[in-house]
Order: C-alpha cells, then sequence, then structure tokens
C-alpha cells in the first residue's frame, strides 16, 4: 500500500487533446465522482474531478490523500481510459459512465483492481 500512495503523490491536471476526444455533446458529465478502489484485498476511497471544456478533459484523480500521475488517453462516446504519465509501474483505468455513474477496471503494476463510484450531486443555485 505504501508503495502504491508513493506513486500516487504527484499532482497533475491533464487536458486532452481534441484529436482524442470525441465529437458532439459528451455523455460523460462534468462534476466530482466520489470513488471506491478495490485492489489488494482492500478499498480505497478517492474522487474523480472532471471538466469537459469545448472538445477538451480536464482530469484530477485523488487516490486517499493523493493525485495520482494519471492523464486520459481516450474520450470517447461514455469511455475515458487514463494512463500513467510518471515513470514507474504501469496505472491503467478504463472507465464507463452512465448517467451519474461510473464503473471500470484498472490495472497497477500488473495487478488488477475496479473503480465503482457516483456523481457527485450539484449544489443548488
Amino acid at each position: 500500500m505504501a508503495r502504491i500512495l508513493a506513486l500516487l503523490a504527484f499532482t497533475f491536471t491533464f487536458t486532452l487533446a481534441p484529436a482524442l476526444s470525441a465529437q458532439g455533446s459528451p455523455p460523460i458529465r462534468s462534476g466530482t465522482y466520489d470513488l471506491e478502489i478495490t485492489f489488494g484485498g482492500g478499498v480505497m476511497n478517492g474522487t474523480l474531478e472532471i471538466a469537459v471544456p469545448g472538445d477538451s478533459t480536464l482530469v484530477t484523480l485523488r487516490v486517499g490523500d493523493h493525485v495520482s500521475p494519471v492523464g486520459p488517453t481516450l474520450r470517447k462516446g461514455n469511455r475515458l481510459v487514463l494512463d500513467n504519465t510518471a515513470p514507474g509501474d504501469a496505472i491503467h483505468y478504463d472507465l464507463l459512465f452512465r448517467a451519474d455513474s461510473v464503473t471500470g477496471p484498472f490495472t497497477f503494476g500488473g495487478n488488477l483492481g475496479s473503480v465503482a463510484g457516483r456523481r457527485r450531486a450539484s449544489p443548488p443555485s
């Protein structure tokens, strides 16, 4: 667990180039998603913050108190793929969004885990 947290201790926010993004209105909703990340027999809490200004995708993934060194490599329809951006173990998330929920597998250093979460309700105006 310490190795995971050490690797995840980087701060990154990434912009996905327009060529990698889907055309038209994205079914992936902007906002903050509360996550449960199951890995190695335990569950870690996290958040996924997504902003979709125009053809770009801005993503910040926090696992525990650390920002994960991943960035978007594909956004197509309701699918968002995040991959490791720092040297070290391979990290790969393949996330599917349905309305306000997100699920999908992820790998860390070749070991499989899973992600499940829900989008936080927007604060009243």
